[in-house]
């Protein structure tokens, strides 16, 4: 149940925006209402950061629970940015985008898009 979707800018340590690579992992439960609106929802903000390099692996906690396990995954949907660095969880539908982004970094003025 794997799906990549690819966006690309993200911020360099000095804040300015460049090209960086976003590698996610999203876990989910198919059997959970909530796993296609977070899908949706990260597929809206690797939009908003701009569809070139933006790695997303979707799990499903059911058919991989040994990948869950290894993240330590206790909610689900759960959001993972592995990278860049550091290490990201959110937890939920990722419905506000704008929070995620600043999350991730982002202030408001400097969000692309």
């Amino acid at each position: 149940m794997e799906h990549e979707t690819q966006a690309r800018l993200g911020m360099s340590e000095s804040g300015d925006l460049s090209l960086k690579r976003f590698r996610f992992r999203l876990y989910v439960s198919r059997e959970n209402s909530t796993a296609d609106q977070a899908i949706k929802n990260l597929g809206k903000i690797c939009h908003q950061l701009g569809l070139n390099i933006c790695d997303v692996e979707i799990i499903d906690v059911y058919a991989q629970p040994n990948r869950a396990e290894i993240d330590r995954v206790i909610a689900i949907p759960t959001l993972i940015k592995s990278d860049p660095l550091p290490v990201i969880r959110i937890i939920g539908d990722l419905r506000d985008s704008q929070k995620v982004l600043e999350t991730f970094g982002f202030s408001q003025e400097a969000q692309p898009g």
